[in-house]
C-alpha cells in the first residue's frame, strides 16, 4: 500500500494535516468534559452520556464492522486479532470510560480534565522511548515541564479548595490517563489504520456496554430526557467526540508517531476550559487565563528541534 504512512515515510504535508488533524481531536476531547457539564445540568449521567455515545458509534461503525467480518472472517476481521480487538476497546474505549466513571464518582469533573491529559504526557513520553524507541523531539524535554506547570495553574484553584480528601478519584483518573497512553502505544505498534482501529473499538464498546445498561435502567433515563439534549449528545459525542476525534487520533499516530502524538493532550484542558467559558458561561480566573497562556507557550516549544548545523 503506498499510501500506509506506517510503512512510507509522510510528505511535510501529510504531517502538517495529520497535526491539525490531532489539535482538533483535542479540542473534541476538551469538548467532552464540557458536554458531560451541560448533560449534567439537564439531569443526565454520566452513564447515560456513555451510553449515547457509543449508541451512535456502534450503529455508525456497524456496516464497517460486517464488511470486515465477511472479508476478513470471524477470526480476523479486516486482518485485528480479536486479543487486540479486546485491548484497545478496554485501553482506549469502554475499559477506560468505565475507569473515569469510577474516578469522576469520587472526584470533581475539573480534577480528571486535568490529570487523565497531565498523565498522558508524562508517562506517554517514557512508555513510547521504552516500548516503541520513539524519543521526543528536543523541545519537547522543556515544553513538557512547561505545559504540565500551566496545567497546575488551570486547576490549581479547584485542588486547593478540595484538598486532599479527594486523592482516592484522583489516582483513578490518573490511570485514565495512561491508559489512554497505552492504547496510543498499541495503535502503533500493531500498526492499526484510523477508521479499524475507531470502529472496531467502538462497535465491540456498544456490545458490551448498551446490554448492561439496558438492564440496570431500561433506558428510562434517556426517555425522561429532553429530546433536543439527548440529540445534541449524539451529534456531539457521538459523531464528533467518538467517531471523529478517534480516528483523527489514530491518524495522528500513524503519522507523526506515539511520541509526538502523545504531547498534544496538554490541549485538552485549555480547550476544555475555554469552551466551557464560551458554552456554559464559567468565568475564568486570572490564573486560569495564566494556564492557558503557559500551556500554549510549552506546545509550542515542544516543536522545536535544533538545525542540523547546531546537531552536528
Amino acid at each position: 500500500m503506498p499510501n500506509d504512512p506506517f510503512r512510507s515515510p509522510p510528505s511535510p504535508q501529510a504531517r502538517w494535516l495529520a497535526g491539525a488533524g490531532v489539535v482538533l481531536a483535542t479540542v473534541l476531547f476538551g469538548g467532552g468534559f464540557v458536554a458531560g457539564r451541560h448533560g449534567a445540568l439537564a439531569g443526565l449521567k454520566p452513564a447515560d452520556l456513555v451510553t449515547v455515545r457509543y449508541a451512535v458509534t456502534g450503529i455508525c461503525f456497524a456496516p464497517w464492522m460486517i464488511r470486515a467480518l465477511r472479508r476478513g472472517g470471524w477470526a480476523r476481521p479486516a486482518g485485528i486479532r480479536w486479543g487486540q480487538i479486546v485491548l484497545l476497546t478496554f485501553f482506549g474505549a469502554v475499559g477506560n470510560a468505565a475507569v473515569t466513571q469510577i474516578g469522576l464518582a469520587l472526584s470533581p469533573a475539573n480534577h480528571g480534565a486535568i490529570l487523565s491529559p497531565a498523565l498522558t504526557v508524562l508517562s506517554g513520553a517514557g512508555l513510547s522511548a521504552l516500548v516503541l524507541g520513539e524519543h521526543p523531539s528536543a523541545g519537547a524535554y522543556l515544553g513538557i515541564p512547561v505545559a504540565l506547570a500551566g496545567l497546575a495553574l488551570i486547576g490549581g484553584e479547584s485542588f486547593r479548595a478540595t484538598g486532599f480528601d479527594t486523592w482516592p478519584g484522583d489516582a483513578v483518573l490518573a490511570a485514565s490517563g495512561v491508559l489512554w497512553t497505552v492504547f496510543t502505544l498499541l495503535v502503533r505498534r500493531w500498526r492499526i489504520a484510523p477508521v479499524p482501529a475507531a470502529a472496531v473499538i467502538n462497535v465491540l464498546s456498544a456490545a458490551v456496554w448498551i446490554p448492561g445498561y439496558a438492564v440496570a435502567t431500561g433506558f428510562r433515563p434517556l426517555l425522561d430526557a429532553r429530546l433536543e439534549e439527548v440529540a445534541g449528545q449524539a451529534l456531539f459525542l457521538g459523531l464528533l467526540h467518538g467517531a471523529l476525534a478517534v480516528i483523527l487520533w489514530a491518524r495522528g499516530i500513524a503519522v507523526l508517531g506515539a511520541a509526538r502524538t502523545l504531547l498534544f493532550p496538554a490541549l485538552v484542558p485549555v480547550w476544555g476550559t475555554l469552551l466551557a467559558a464560551l458554552v456554559l458561561g464559567e468565568r475564568l480566573s486570572a490564573l486560569q487565563w495564566m494556564g492557558v497562556a503557559v500551556v500554549s507557550a510549552g506546545m509550542a516549544a515542544t516543536a522545536w528541534r535544533p538545525s542540523r548545523r547546531g546537531r552536528a
